[in-house]
């Protein structure tokens, strides 16, 4: 058995890049967070049977049917067959762990993903002579087109590539890979550039009953100018310093800006969840940011010097049980989980 985990991703402001016909070169520019929760995906293979059993269980622990989920997972397959990972007909057991609510703006569906190409390459692949890195960089060109096959998340891979708080540059996959002569992986820089600071800032995630599909905003034409216009905007004065710690105002500033300008609030029961963050936050030194595109916030200090997290177990404790889920920025979204023998 192998278990690969990704955590989940956070976009405050972005524009769209999508105009490329090859599917490695679109995406969008802007930013935002990493973070550590996410989503688990263990592969094992089996001889009860033949083919590939798949079982979803959501952040509440309950095993469920998710066609998001589904498509997600065998959309990666289908992409990996093609690039020459497959699994054949032996049986192999894939069990999806989410820790977030899909449909929200976490990168639930990324997260997928890149966990699931990366656990079936690390199962299938014969790693003499392969450095780990090229194999990982595979996976993050995976996901990426995975991602815009089934319209999902256009940076969501090349910031979780960048890991912490990030800035997104260019648009498109973080990473092409290729083989040498010899038939061994190769990666290479993609057309995607991503850069990323880190700094263990606590993040309360909080949601509405309302899922939303990215596609269905980044398709419509109207929405999609607007979101471009205003994006390439607030994504100017980001690049003209140096990107690290000292530019968390801007960020929390812009990423006001830019909801404000895309006038995010259309989307159906983002302004319930904003208004309730907004009464949770009270007069502590916090901020509620809108979590592109869901009905969700991330709640966040607006200062990251100090100690600020028993603001959030204060919360946690006064109104725990609702919508949300406590984490932290986080430098490595993607990562290999260790197995017992006896899982194997």
């Amino acid at each position: 058995m192998v278990i690969w985990r990704c955590g989940g991703h956070l976009t405050f402001a972005f524009s769209i890049d999508d105009g490329s016909s090859e599917m490695i070169k679109q995406g969008s520019r802007g930013f935002g967070l990493s973070i550590k929760s996410g989503v688990e995906v263990s592969v094992k293979r089996t001889l009860d049977c033949e083919g590939l059993s798949l079982s979803i269980e959501d952040h509440n622990g309950n095993l469920i049917t998710n066609e998001d989920a589904k498509k997600t997972v065998y959309t990666t397959l289908d992409v990996l067959s093609k690039m020459g990972w497959f699994l054949g007909r032996k049986g192999f057991l894939f069990h999806v762990k989410q820790e977030l609510p899909p449909g929200r703006g976490f990168a639930v569906s990324a997260s997928t993903a890149l966990a699931t190409s990366a656990a079936v390459i690390d199962l299938l692949c014969d790693k003499k002579g392969q450095r780990k890195e090229d194999l990982l960089a595979c996976s993050y060109e995976v996901a990426h087109l995975v991602e815009r096959i089934n319209s999902g998340g256009l940076g969501d891979i090349t910031g979780i590539f960048a890991g912490g708080v990030e800035l997104r540059t260019a648009a498109g996959s973080p990473t092409h890979i290729c083989k040498n002569d010899d038939g061994v992986i190769v990666s290479k820089a993609g057309p995607g550039e991503s850069e990323g600071w880190f700094s263990e800032i606590p993040v309360l995630l909080l949601w509405g009953e309302c899922a939303q599909s990215t596609g269905n905003w980044i398709n419509h034409l109207e929405r999609k100018k607007r979101i471009t216009e205003v994006g390439d905007r607030i994504l100017e004065p980001l690049l003209e310093k140096p990107w690290n710690v000292s530019r968390w105002p801007e960020i929390i500033e812009l990423s006001h800006s830019f909801a404000k300008g895309v006038n995010i609030l259309e989307m159906e029961g983002l302004l319930d969840v904003l208004s309730m963050a907004n009464r949770l936050i009270s007069d502590r030194p916090l901020t509620a940011l809108p979590c592109f595109l869901g009905a969700a916030c991330a709640i966040v200090p607006t200062k990251l010097e100090g100690d600020y997290k028993h603001y959030f177990h204060e919360i946690m404790e006064e109104y725990g049980g609702m919508n949300m889920v406590y984490t932290h920025v986080c430098e490595f979204p993607l990562i290999e989980m260790k197995t017992n023998l006896q899982d194997q």
